[in-house]
């Protein structure tokens, strides 16, 4: 019998960052520097590349997921859904806004 591995809820956050920063166009440099300017601290392209990895997820505080949730604009539990599809406009492909 093969056992399933079900995602870890750190990769969750993980996977929905990620794609939420493909879904507004931004690179992950980009996407550092905007949290950046949220956290007061950038965020280099190895440390956004770190943190959307799935595979070694990393360990999210309650801080940066609250941070997060202002940088894509959207509700905190959204980022704890699993395998949610993102709104887009239809006409522009940009995340609908809430």
């Amino acid at each position: 019998m093969t056992a399933t591995v079900q995602p870890t809820l750190d990769g969750t956050i993980s996977r929905n960052v990620r794609a939420r920063r493909i879904a507004r166009g931004w690179t992950q440099e980009e996407a550092g520097r905007y949290f950046g300017e949220l956290t007061g601290a950038p965020w280099s392209n190895a440390v956004w590349s770190a943190a959307e990895r799935q595979t070694r997820p990393r360990d999210w505080t309650a801080t940066e997921i609250a941070l997060l949730s202002r940088l894509f604009a959207c509700q905190i539990g959204d980022l704890f859904q699993p395998e949610t599809p993102i709104p887009t406009c239809p006409t522009c492909g940009q995340e609908v806004p809430r």
